[in-house]
């Protein structure tokens, strides 16, 4: 997943430990509330670094590797994500609200689910939600119901 920054200015916050467990906890139970078996997402291992470029995240197996500083704009970190309080729905995205702690900024929440996706070998394609390859600042996206009709992952494919 990467992002251009052209017109934007650059956010130097970093990311810890500590701020990923209930966002990875909350992405993790968005794919199991869609009949997802939640043994898939059991040894997720998370690496912090600071990756090249415009580059968010990159997933290796079931370690998926988080840039710093999300290339520079920041991480929203959201203290409660089982809510979206921050955003207004607009169409298939919710866009942060103006002067939210979300705004301007790259959801966690979103890039955790679109990793986790990718765990669960789904790829790239502008149709999905939140499997896509870019993302904006300021959006947070979650899985349609549609990944839950009839369909059960329970093994990796």
């Amino acid at each position: 997943m990467s992002r251009d920054r052209a017109h934007f200015e650059r956010w130097q916050a970093t990311i810890t430990v500590s701020d990923i467990d209930s966002v990875l906890a909350a992405a993790i139970d968005t794919w199991t509330s869609l009949v997802v078996d939640p043994i898939l997402f059991a040894n997720i291992t998370i690496v912090f670094t600071d990756l090249a470029d415009l580059k968010l995240t990159e997933v290796d197996g079931t370690t998926i590797y988080i840039d710093i500083n999300a290339a520079g704009w920041g991480w929203f970190i959201d203290p409660i994500p089982t809510d979206s309080d921050e955003y207004l729905t607009v169409g298939r995205d919710r866009i942060a609200l103006d002067n939210t702690d979300a705004d301007n900024k790259i959801d966690l929440l979103t890039v955790l689910i679109h990793e986790l996706g990718h765990i669960l070998s789904l790829e790239h394609d502008h149709s999905s939600t939140v499997v896509q390859d870019t993302l904006d600042i300021s959006v947070r996206r979650l899985p349609s119901q549609r990944f839950g009709a009839g369909v059960s992952l329970t093994q990796r494919p």
